[in-house]
């Protein structure tokens, strides 16, 4: 374990911050494979987090993607902080090069590396609602959106929309075929007995059961 380990672990920010000031290597991970930034979330230590994201070299202690969802969840505070670290601005907003350049990996990680992290799903899981709001995070989402998420939602909206088409249809067309089929059944009943109105107590119906099956050509008669 470094010196800058054994600081963190100790929650000692002081000796955290003196030892980066004097160049300290934050990549340097323990024998469990942990950083320091790693050792400070699962322990909490609020101080040691924000005195290493505040750090010049606070991209050298996001070792992974695990990090950052830990930070997500353990400490909003130093996500922002490390947020607002991945945008870049260039110029004055006045000038016409002016210039913002948005940093996703920490966010959205490249597709080779097989991760199934995604940044804004653990804010939502976290319920960070205030890290969903986050340029950062707004900027990514609309870039998602924008090159391809837009499309996979129109293709469900499409589909449900055919869904609820084809239900329709389906109830219409076994609406019209009750109605013909009580017609009929009338029809036949008033033939039979001569009374216009099938009584409420009559076994009509349960006796003609494969009547509009088989007299109205709707279908295979039941059996």
């Amino acid at each position: 374990m470094t010196a800058l380990s054994l600081a963190a672990s100790n929650n000692n920010a002081k000796a955290v911050q003196s030892l980066l000031n004097n160049g300290a290597d934050l990549a340097i991970l323990t024998c469990e494979g942990l950083s320091c930034m790693d050792i400070a979330l699962n322990n909490r230590f609020h101080d040691v987090c924000m005195v290493i994201a505040k750090s010049d070299k606070w991209k050298e202690a996001l070792v992974s993607t695990t990090t950052m969802e830990s930070c997500l969840k353990v400490s909003p505070e130093v996500a922002k902080v490390i947020l607002d670290k991945c945008i870049e601005y260039s110029g004055r907003e006045i000038d016409k090069d002016y210039k913002v350049t948005y940093h996703f990996e920490l966010l959205d990680p490249p597709p080779d590396k097989n991760e199934t992290y995604y940044g804004p799903l653990a804010m939502k899981i976290a319920r960070r609602h205030d890290l969903l709001g986050h340029p950062l995070t707004k900027k990514l989402l609309h870039t998602n959106w924008i090159n391809g998420v837009r499309y996979i939602y129109y293709s469900q909206m499409f589909l449900l929309a055919a869904a609820l088409v084809s239900l329709t249809l389906f109830l219409w067309w076994a609406a019209r075929l009750m109605n013909d089929c009580h017609k009929k059944v009338l029809a036949e009943y008033k033939m039979s007995t001569g009374v216009d109105k099938i009584p409420n107590n009559s076994t009509f119906y349960a006796d003609n059961e494969n009547y509009c099956y088989e007299k109205l050509g709707y279908g295979v008669s039941k059996s």
